[in-house]
């Protein structure tokens, strides 16, 4: 009870900071600034490069990221040693300071199930 109270007060801003970096993203595209590619996104959020992080709600992508080579191994499964490669770049976003939405699959940008904001642009 008290959390459907909680949530009729906080949901528009949390629908306000979501609604402001989708436009954010829309506008970004083509500037080097935003990606849907999980091979760019992970070493970005890795190296505090990624401002804003959409993942979609319900999505695993398992794999591994070597962080000195740079390199993002994507599984088709969940294997011995690897991650939920979403996970691991939620949490590098947040722990460099940006901004994380979980959000529906078609609410997504692109073909991927993640898509990022960076900084700056990582391909000029």
């Amino acid at each position: 009870m008290y959390f459907d109270q909680a949530w009729a007060i906080v949901e528009p801003l949390f629908s306000e900071d979501r609604n402001s970096a989708i436009m954010r993203y829309g506008r970004f595209t083509g500037t080097g600034r935003v990606s849907d590619e999980l091979e760019k996104i992970i070493p970005a959020a890795h190296f505090a490069r990624v401002d804003t992080l959409f993942i979609a709600r319900d999505h695993a992508i398992w794999g591994a990221f070597d962080g000195n080579a740079q390199k993002v191994r994507i599984d088709g499964q969940k294997k011995a040693g690897n991650k939920d490669l979403l996970d691991l770049a939620a949490a590098q976003t947040l722990l460099n300071g940006g901004a994380v939405f979980v959000v529906e699959t078609d609410e997504i940008m692109g073909a991927s199930p993640a898509a990022a904001i960076f900084r700056y642009p990582l391909e000029l």
